[in-house]
């Protein structure tokens, strides 16, 4: 009964975040609509605004789809990029994937994680700012955020470090129970780093490691 209610709550978590995550878009393009045969430059304008929600609501479909749907495709450094293209605020943030080959490829189940590392970091900048993967040592991948405002939702570090991630409330969390839960899948965990003020802080690095 326990294992029942668990994978509940988690289906409801996954449910409230995507309502959360398609609303503003899906809210935009409601809106513009209502205005569009309006004359003159009120009209031209909703119909720019509808086209660019219209957009936004298929890169972010396209993002959650790929981080939380089953079966994974391989994703390549430009695939990865390009998905990013959904992130909330993606207008605000700059993606940096340098560190990485170019012919750099990953698994189905690691860019599924680099998706969920991305969420969740893209939800620690509500005012925008960079996002930055690069290789650690072998098989690791390194995750830094920064920008103004820069802050993890309270209680990250207790869910990615839990023995068994439980679904996350608020549903702010919910990428990073997805993503606990297939870091243990796959052998791996996802260790936030402390900064440089020392020890009862959470640092804004996630390191994806073997367990």
């Amino acid at each position: 009964m326990a294992d029942t209610d668990q994978g509940l709550r988690f289906a409801e978590a996954m449910a409230a975040r995507l309502c959360h995550d398609l609303s503003g878009p899906i809210g935009t393009l409601v809106n513009a609509l209502e205005l569009i045969d309006e004359p003159g430059e009120a009209g031209a304008e909703a119909r720019g605004l509808a086209a660019d929600a219209a957009l936004q609501l298929r890169a972010r479909l396209r993002l959650l789809r790929a981080a939380w749907a089953p079966e994974p495709e391989a994703l390549s450094v430009p695939g990865l990029v390009e998905l990013g293209a959904g992130l909330p605020g993606a207008h605000r943030l700059r993606l940096d994937l340098s560190g990485f080959a170019g012919g750099t490829v990953f698994p189905g189940p690691t860019g599924r994680m680099l998706l969920n590392m991305l969420l969740l970091a893209a939800g620690a900048l509500p005012a925008g700012g960079e996002i930055a993967l690069r290789p650690a040592a072998a098989g690791e991948v390194l995750l830094t955020v920064s920008g103004p405002r820069v802050a993890w939702p309270a209680g990250l570090a207790a869910l990615l470090l839990a023995p068994a991630p439980a679904a996350p409330e608020p549903s702010r969390l919910f990428p990073a129970a997805m993503l606990a839960r297939l870091a243990r899948d796959a052998g791996m965990a996802v260790r936030p780093l402390l900064p440089a003020g020392g020890p009862g802080h959470e640092g804004l690095a996630l390191l994806l490691t073997q367990a």
